[in-house]
């Protein structure tokens, strides 16, 4: 008896041993890897920047009416700026759309000489703009165009020695800029920038009462470096 409960036990084991061999085996899945989150530009900030600006201005005269020259000549004039900026983005997949406004104090200025005795001067005070801002969302990196309308306020002067003509106008001038940037995110809320622009301004004329003139053909180019502190959108996100 015992030998036959011995010979029944190996036959069970064996048997389930067997069946367990035959039994599909089963893996875990391997666990996906997770995308690291992509920087998204989307929402609103505010700015500061400075830098250089310079201008080069385009003269013609003509004082033949009180028996003076008449003429042309170029001048440059170059100086600091200053300035504030506020700005909303938007980002759609790669591309970010945006709208900037800003205000800058400028301390340019400069002057030349026509001949011996013609003079002409420019001083620059102010300048702001508002633009739009179309360009690239790489991670942390912004590259970007703008362009839109700009106003300068500013100050040409005209002087002929020779008459004792003087005369002067300090009216501002609408004009229009196009420019380029990279923007890159230094942590979530704070970017920095660099940023050049080329402005275009509307001839200014200034005509004396003996009919003697003066007119002003001024361009400006600027080069900015800013910091800019984000908000009011997502700081993050998968896209």
């Amino acid at each position: 008896m015992r030998k036959i409960l011995l010979a029944t036990s190996a036959l069970v084991l064996s048997g389930g041993a067997a069946f367990a061999a035959d039994l599909p085996t089963y893996e875990p899945a391997p666990v996906a890897a997770v995308a690291a989150p992509m920087y998204n530009w989307t929402g609103g900030y505010v700015g500061l920047q400075t830098g250089w600006a310079w201008s080069s201005v385009e003269t013609d005269y003509n004082f033949a009416p009180v028996g003076g020259p008449a003429g042309s000549f170029d001048f440059d004039s170059d100086g600091w700026t200053l300035g504030a900026r506020a700005g909303y983005d938007y980002q759609w997949n790669w591309a970010v759309l945006g709208l900037q406004g800003d205000i800058n104090w400028l301390d340019v200025d400069g002057n030349g000489t026509g001949g011996t005795t013609v003079v002409n001067g420019m001083e620059a005070n102010w300048l702001a703009s508002l633009t739009a801002r179309v360009g690239a969302g790489i991670d942390r990196f912004h590259p970007y165009l703008l362009g839109g309308v700009a106003y300068v306020d500013y100050e040409h002067n005209n002087t002929y020695g020779v008459a004792g003509l003087t005369a002067s106008d300090d009216d501002g001038d609408f004009g229009w800029t196009l420019g380029a940037g990279l923007e890159v995110a230094v942590t979530d809320n704070i970017s920095v920038t660099g940023e050049y622009r080329h402005y275009w301004f509307d001839d200014k004329n200034i005509a004396y009462a003996n009919g003697s003139t003066a007119k002003f053909d001024t361009d400006m180019d600027a080069f900015t470096v800013g910091v800019n502190w984000r908000f009011g959108g997502s700081a993050m996100s998968n896209y």
